[in-house]
């Protein structure tokens, strides 16, 4: 299977299709992943953990080629801090294993716990320690996993929320968000609540902004529970309009 170069260098997360396409043809080209220019962003991470299940990963022209001849279970697998991508695409292929994975350094941004939902829809076992920063997943087997059917509901883009939120915010603005899922946006509404004095109602799938005296606040842009990287720059222009 080949990720077509023309779509995967236009963004980040074509990198994501990775562990689906693996297990299900063995072989994939994967072309590097384009999207916003931040540097340099190796993928090392993420390959590690491809090679931790069984993959062969070599360098070829413009991407990798990487083999998955056998998936095999690492048992434990020491995961590099901070690596989001690497969480998910580490649980995606402990779930095709048979027996128990124990994934240490885990992230548990709202994404990577919407994936943990969906799979325990499908019968595997998750079980997510915060505290521990760890996931353990019993897999099912890729054959059993593979006949699995589920309904599932994804987590809205919590970069799309944060810029209609904070943009109400600074324009002194009022706005609806409908078809907004829980925790998508982890700590950012109650943080604009509590730190700037934003009033922001939810009630279901609604959220609602209206028009507010803001106060200078301080936040720290460290922890993607709270508020992760690709979230604070969206904060950036509402903090400089209060006054």
């Amino acid at each position: 299977v080949v990720i077509n170069p023309e779509f995967g260098t236009k963004f980040r997360s074509s990198v994501m299709f990775l562990s689906s396409l693996l297990a299900a043809s063995k072989k994939v080209f994967l072309p590097l992943p384009g999207g916003c220019d931040l540097g340099d962003r190796p993928l090392d991470d993420i390959l590690r953990v491809v090679e931790a299940f069984g993959g062969v990963v070599k360098e070829k022209g413009r991407g990798f080629a990487v083999y998955l001849p056998r998936l095999t279970n690492p048992h434990f697998l020491e995961l590099p801090l901070g690596a989001n991508n690497a969480t998910a695409i580490a649980i995606i292929l402990a779930a095709g294993v048979r027996g128990k994975v124990v994934l240490i350094n885990s992230v548990f941004t709202p994404e990577v716990l919407d994936l943990c939902w969906l799979l325990e829809k499908a019968d595997v076992r998750v079980e997510v320690d915060q505290f521990r920063g760890r996931i353990v997943v019993e897999g099912l087997g890729m054959e059993r996993l593979g006949k699995m059917r589920v309904e599932h509901r994804i987590l809205s883009d919590r970069c799309e929320e944060a810029f209609w939120l904070c943009l109400a915010l600074a324009t002194d603005s009022e706005i609806e968000l409908e078809g907004v899922c829980v925790g998508s946006s982890g700590m950012l509404q109650p943080i604009l609540r509590q730190k700037f004095g934003g009033d922001i109602r939810v009630s279901g799938d609604r959220v609602e902004v209206r028009r507010s005296r803001m106060r200078p606040g301080n936040v720290i842009v460290n922890d993607d529970r709270i508020i992760g990287c690709d979230v604070g720059p969206v904060l950036m222009p509402l903090m400089v309009t209060i006054q």
